[in-house]
């Protein structure tokens, strides 16, 4: 299933559910918040702008998204409602940002379709290959703990590998990682960050070596490291084996983090 918010799309299997307005708005608001409980008091302000509108409406709306996504009331394997609270999104999630116009291919995988000038933006910088350093060591630190995975990095690309300025869990043996056989290669296509609750089930990542090999890699997050020129240096990224949710405060935290390298 795909949710589209720019197009106002819901997409299974590939072809487009046709779905009211007020019921593409109620499943935007769900996954958005899917973190929490919603109530019924949220969806009257998100979704009908703080109307009147009575139970019933509420719950023909609820029962409404759940076909459109392939769910019931019974089963609730996607829209799960809790008694005397509200309803909450239960199915795995993966938050893909716009990409930036334009790619380019190597050894099979996307990359920005500018990406000889930013890799020569990068070299100016002089970073690649330098020693570590305690700032760079903390904003790691700091990533892990605030999402609660074992393992944090910053990384910059250049033609042909990431290269790991910082690391959190890792040994100190481990510095770099070829572009093709990375995690990161998405996220350099993004503005935002890139969320993959369960990469073991996704078509992009589940073939990798560290998702197919110890310690098994399932919930990834990263925010690109962008340049005043926009071009995306690298990743400021926290990943772990088991699962893993962020919730609004914790995104927010990871996006001002990366800011700071």
């Amino acid at each position: 299933m795909e949710l589209d918010t720019e197009a106002m799309e819901l997409c299974r299997a590939g072809a487009v559910v046709a779905v009211e307005p007020q019921v593409f708005d109620l499943l935007r608001v769900l996954i958005e918040n899917r973190t929490r409980v919603v109530s019924r008091g949220d969806l009257i302000m998100s979704v009908w702008k703080g109307r009147i509108v009575s139970e019933t409406t509420i719950s023909a709306r609820i029962n409404a998204a759940r076909r459109a996504v392939g769910d019931s009331g019974d089963r609730q394997g996607v829209i799960r409602t809790i008694p005397r609270r509200g309803y909450r999104f239960v199915a795995e999630v993966e938050q893909q940002p716009p990409p930036q116009a334009g790619v380019a291919h190597y050894k099979g995988i996307e990359i920005p379709v500018n990406d000889q000038a930013r890799v020569a933006a990068l070299r100016s910088y002089d970073i690649l290959d330098s020693e570590p350093e305690a700032e760079y060591d903390a904003i790691t630190s700091m990533a892990a703990q605030i999402s609660g995975c074992q393992f944090a990095y910053i990384s910059f690309c250049d033609e042909t590998r990431f290269w790991l300025k910082s690391k959190h869990g890792y040994p100190e043996s481990f510095r770099e990682r070829p572009r093709e056989l990375s995690m990161c290669p998405p996220a350099l296509l993004q503005t935002d960050l890139l969320i993959v609750e369960d990469m073991r089930r996704h078509p992009r990542y589940k073939n990798l070596p560290s998702v197919k090999n110890p310690p098994h890699t399932r919930f990834y997050c990263a925010m690109p490291l962008v340049n005043p020129d926009g071009h995306a240096l690298g990743t400021l990224c926290v990943w772990d084996p088991g699962r893993k949710q962020l919730n609004e405060q914790q995104c927010n935290c990871m996006r001002g983090l990366a800011k700071q390298v």
